[in-house]
């Protein structure tokens, strides 16, 4: 279990708790599109953080890892194109 948590830390991990809960859905459903349109070797992990649990006043992180997609952290375009989904309007 510590080497596959390895590899997502050193996955891409994209941090998505400034977003409404909308936008997160729909990064989220965008996460299938990203792993297409990058393929590669290294996790996509999305992170966020919120204080919807009722047994805690703490906020609880969440991390969503796709099992079975990996994107190459190395291409530049994966970023902006991650960028791009992050601050449009739709």
């Amino acid at each position: 279990m510590e080497e596959e948590q390895q590899q997502i830390l050193d996955g891409v991990i994209i941090e998505i708790t400034h977003l409404p809960e909308q936008k997160r859905r729909q990064i989220l459903n965008s996460s299938q599109k990203i792993i297409d349109s990058f393929p590669g070797s290294q996790y996509l992990t999305f992170k966020w953080y919120s204080d919807n649990d009722p047994f805690t006043q703490e906020p609880v992180l969440t991390m969503a890892t796709s099992d079975d997609g990996f994107v190459d952290a190395d291409n530049l375009k994966l970023y902006e194109y991650i960028f791009e989904i992050l601050h449009s309007t739709q």
